[in-house]
C-alpha cells in the first residue's frame, strides 16, 4: 500500500552499502559490465536453516562460492524446495533449478548458465514447467539435444513436445 515503507535489508558483510539509484533509466554497474559477473541475472541460493538445517549447512558455503564469482548477482533466499537436495539454487531469468551443490560445483553451474546451457549433473528442473514437462526436459537434454529449444505443448497423457533446431521432439514420461 502507498505510504507504507519497508525497511531496507542490511548490507551483506563485505559488500558495499546499498546506494539509492537516482534515475531508474540510468544503468547500474552490473548492467554495464557483464564481464565482471554482473550480467543483470541473479543466482539464488537457499540458506534458510530455520526450514531445514541442511539448507544452512550446505547453502551457506555454496552461496559464498557464488558470491565470490558473481558479487552482488548472487543472493541468499529463504526456500526453494527440495531440502533433501541441499544446497539448492535457481538461476534467473532462466528459471533453471540445481541441487546437491557443493561449493566446487558453483563455477560449473555458472559457466553453463552463462553459455545458456544446463549442467545436467546437478540439474533439478525448470521452475516454469509442470513436473512431467520438467522430466521430459531433462530426458530430452540427456538424449543429446542440449538446446536451445522451446516447449510447444504438453498433455495430461504425459507427452511433451519441444521444438528443436532439428524439428519437433516428442517425449513421453510415464507417471507412477
Amino acid at each position: 500500500p502507498r505510504g507504507r515503507g519497508y525497511p531496507e535489508p542490511p548490507a551483506r558483510p563485505g559488500s558495499p552499502e546499498r546506494q539509492e539509484r537516482p534515475d531508474p533509466a540510468e544503468p547500474t554497474r552490473a548492467e554495464e559490465s557483464p564481464a565482471d559477473g554482473g550480467s543483470g541475472d541473479l543466482f539464488l541460493v537457499c540458506t534458510n536453516g530455520k526450514r531445514d538445517v541442511c539448507c544452512a549447512l550446505h547453502g551457506e558455503p555454496a552461496f559464498r562460492a557464488a558470491a565470490n564469482l558473481l558479487g552482488e548477482s548472487a543472493w541468499q533466499t529463504t526456500h526453494l524446495g527440495g531440502h533433501r537436495c541441499a544446497a539448492t539454487a535457481v538461476s534467473l531469468p532462466s528459471g533453471r533449478a540445481y541441487g546437491r551443490l557443493a561449493p566446487a560445483d558453483i563455477r560449473e553451474v555458472i559457466a553453463s548458465e552463462t553459455r545458456g546451457a544446463v549442467w545436467l549433473d546437478r540439474f533439478r528442473g525448470h521452475v516454469g514447467l509442470a513436473a512431467p514437462d520438467q522430466a521430459a526436459d531433462f530426458y530430452l537434454r540427456r538424449a543429446a539435444a542440449p538446446g536451445p529449444y522451446a516447449l510447444v505443448s504438453s498433455s495430461t497423457a504425459g507427452t511433451t513436445v519441444f521444438q528443436t533446431a532439428e524439428g519437433p521432439r516428442w517425449v513421453t514420461v510415464a507417471s507412477r
